[in-house]
């Protein structure tokens, strides 16, 4: 995925006569894609002060070349297909939440490039239960995984799609003491993981008690 942002901010005076500035990043990014393939993404960008992160909102399609594209949620321990997109009509049911740090599959219908628009996600707090978890990091950035802020417990492991292959491999198991072992790297290292593409979601396999993964960052 490619990244581009642009930086806006809005400046307010208070009572005190001190300048106070909040700033928000927005922006877009793009994701190539290929028919009959499967692909594990997220949003990466919120769009929540503009309409929402129902589907239809976050990939607003009208090219009826896409008709067939489905998307895959992970619930109750399994996939299952709950978005269509319908050629001429659009996305059906069209009502499911696509929020920046859930991870989801697509299966696209043809050939092309689906773009996400909205604002990046500075502070996110999502719940890594026990067992199987389809997550992301809800802040558009590639680095490692101590990073995006997943600092491990022992046994815990991270699963990542390959879209060439179809399949599941770069197991990272997180060892107590070491850090992250990715075994696809020399000598299994480094210890704070491999990095993360933006968009890029994976299963996070949590060994241990339901804990939260938090993320905060200060954009310059």
């Amino acid at each position: 995925m490619i990244l581009s942002a642009a930086m806006v901010a809005a400046g307010a005076l208070s009572s005190q006569a001190q300048s106070v500035y909040s700033v928000n990043v927005v922006g877009y990014v793009n994701q190539p894609v290929q028919a009959n393939k499967f692909y594990l993404i997220n949003n990466p960008l919120d769009l929540s002060a503009s309409g929402g992160n129902a589907v239809s909102n976050v990939l607003p399609i009208t090219d009826p070349n896409w008709d067939s594209t489905t998307i895959y949620l992970f619930q109750a321990g399994a996939l299952n297909p709950v978005e269509t997109y319908i050629g001429g009509f659009g996305w059906y049911p069209g009502t499911n939440v696509l929020a920046p740090g859930q991870g989801y599959y697509v299966y696209p219908g043809t050939n092309g490039t689906l773009t996400f628009t909205g604002t990046v996600v500075t502070n996110s707090s999502q719940i890594l239960g026990a067992g199987f978890n389809l997550v992301s990091s809800a802040f558009p950035i590639s680095t490692n995984l101590v990073g995006i802020g997943l600092q491990g417990v022992d046994s815990d492991t991270i699963y990542r799609f390959d879209p060439v292959g179809q399949s599941l491999n770069d197991l990272i198991t997180f060892i107590g003491g070491y850090g992250w072992y990715d075994g696809n790297a020399n000598n299994g290292g480094p210890t704070n993981g491999p990095n993360v593409n933006v968009g890029e979601a994976f299963f996070y396999y949590n060994a241990n008690t339901p804990n939260t993964w938090t993320q905060s960052f200060t954009i310059h």
